[in-house]
């Protein structure tokens, strides 16, 4: 018995970009790291660390908010070009 390519490759592709967009938007993992090693885990670690140290620690609700929209972008664009990359016609 084997599996054959062209039948998991859906699942597969799926799988990358939702791998790809919790990458960018990880926030839990490094921030429960800064309360045990901060001089290793800054607080612009990750883009949502930054995105919500603007917010919140600094105040800055616009900056934020358009930092928000960029990551958006960001990760609609890689998601897109990573899709079109993997979605070719079968041979």
């Amino acid at each position: 018995m084997s599996i054959k390519v062209p039948y998991v490759r859906t699942s597969l592709v799926l799988t990358t970009v939702l791998s790809i967009i919790g990458t960018l938007q990880i926030f839990s993992d490094p921030l429960l790291f800064r309360s045990m090693a901060p001089q290793t885990v800054d607080r612009n670690f990750t883009p949502i660390m930054m995105i919500y140290d603007q917010a919140f620690a600094v105040g800055d609700l616009n900056y934020a908010s358009a930092l928000s929209i960029i990551l958006a972008a960001v990760v609609g664009i890689v998601s897109a070009v990573f899709y079109k990359l993997t979605n070719r016609a079968p041979s």
